[in-house]
């Protein structure tokens, strides 16, 4: 019995991914809703938040394991590309700023 595609993905796959169709036992369930994701670069970030230069965007991703932004879930990485939720990154920059 030859298999297409389709269902090939509905016998044999769990889709578990936000936006997609999740499949179990071949039967599929609601259509969860994306959150909202607002992906930019270093660069990008930089010009958005003028605040924020590129150097020490850099060095908050070089130390991102010493300072917690590694489990913040801000970061995304796309082969050896870096790409930052900017929501969740500003929400990380207020959760751990100092403020006197």
């Amino acid at each position: 019995m030859l298999l297409y595609a389709p269902e090939i993905i509905k016998k044999h796959l769990t889709l578990r991914y936000l936006g997609m169709r999740i499949m179990k036992k071949g039967r599929a369930s609601e259509e969860m809703p994306l959150p909202e994701i607002t992906l930019v670069t270093v660069k990008q970030l930089a010009k958005t938040v003028p605040a924020l230069s590129i150097p020490l965007i850099r060095r908050l991703l070089l130390d991102r394991k010493k300072n917690g932004l590694s489990t913040s879930g801000a970061i995304i990485r796309v082969g050896h590309r870096i790409f930052l939720d900017q929501g969740l990154f500003m929400k990380w920059i207020i959760d751990n700023s100092k403020r006197s």
